[in-house]
């Protein structure tokens, strides 16, 4: 996936993208909390135990499994909104502004997704034949560059290493570092959401936990090693390399695929907001939503030909690392 500070900006980005229904972009202005809720809501499952994934992180080896994380990307992953949509428009408790929020935030992830994950897939298996090791790991890496260099050179600074990454990492209105908590409405919508699409839900304990781990991450990658890191890595020793092979070369640009990741944006918020106004929230109306989504993997998006070509590489990564063990593996 995009790396989260990139997945929060972007949900923020709403505001202002041309396109996006006018109620929908101040809805988002009024609640960037909720935005940014709904921008990371699929990655959430990543943060289940810090201290492992963490210690994973700098010893540079595979991430833990996260099957919740593996299905709402893999398995139906636009029934899966199209269900979270539903329970925004329907669960009691959550204002207009909120509702939109919610749907805006969830929607700019899958535009996001299904934007940069083939250039961030190619760019993990290309350095995984040229380089070695683990294609999680260098996945992991591609989306830590991309985020970086996006965000100081379109946005004014890398958000790592201050205190706007731990503001941002702030997703509910209740809970805190310490304490695993969410707002009702919110935890009736998490919970009506995946039972819609799946049948089954984490616990809203389970769910608060995340939540509560994820701002565990801001305060983490608010800190002053984060920071070292970011300014070593924009300095001149590195930074000319590093977005030579990551962000533009001769093969791709970032910022193509990006570009393609707001058109994506208008149309699927177009379709959410039409959605949420026509109020037809049955399970009829869900699977007719699930259609007019219309992507069917967030991590393996392929064949699209609205972005740009890439060479096609095979995928490296062993089963159950980044996929249940029992899933085919794509080819």
């Amino acid at each position: 996936m995009p790396a989260p500070q990139l997945h929060l900006s972007f949900g923020m980005q709403v505001a202002h993208v041309d396109g996006v229904p006018t109620a929908m972009r101040n809805a988002v202005a009024r609640e960037s909390g909720y935005a940014r809720l709904g921008a990371i809501v699929h990655d959430l499952s990543y943060y289940g135990n810090m201290l492992a994934e963490t210690a994973r992180y700098f010893l540079r080896a595979a991430p833990l499994d996260a099957p919740w994380g593996y299905r709402i990307h893999s398995v139906q992953p636009a029934r899966f909104v199209a269900s979270f949509i539903a329970a925004a428009g329907t669960v009691q408790g959550l204002t207009p502004d909120e509702r939109l929020a919610l749907t805006a935030g969830i929607l700019s992830h899958c535009a996001l997704d299904l934007a940069l994950h083939p250039l961030v897939n190619y760019i993990a298996r290309r350095d995984t034949d040229e380089l070695g090791g683990h294609e999680a790991v260098r996945h992991r890496f591609a989306e830590k560059y991309h985020a970086l260099f996006f965000h100081a050179e379109r946005l004014g600074g890398d958000p790592i290493g201050t205190p706007t990454i731990r503001a941002w990492t702030e997703v509910t209105k209740e809970g805190t570092r310490r304490h695993a908590r969410v707002e009702a409405p919110i935890a009736a919508l998490i919970d009506r959401a995946y039972r819609v699409a799946y049948g089954g839900a984490p616990s809203t304990s389970t769910w608060a936990r995340w939540v509560r781990n994820f701002r565990q991450f801001g305060k983490l990658a608010s800190g002053p090693i984060a920071n070292w890191d970011s300014k070593k890595l924009l300095g001149p020793r590195h930074a000319p390399a590093l977005r030579a092979r990551y962000v533009e070369n001769e093969v791709f640009s970032l910022y193509d695929f990006y570009a393609q990741a707001e058109v994506k944006l208008v149309r699927l918020t177009q379709t959410g907001a039409a959605f949420l106004d026509a109020g037809d929230f049955s399970l009829d109306g869900i699977e007719a939503l699930t259609a007019a989504l219309g992507f069917t993997d967030l991590a393996e998006p392929t064949d699209d030909p609205t972005l740009p070509a890439l060479p096609r590489l095979s995928v490296r990564s062993t089963p159950g690392s980044s996929r249940p063990a029992t899933h085919a593996q794509a080819a």
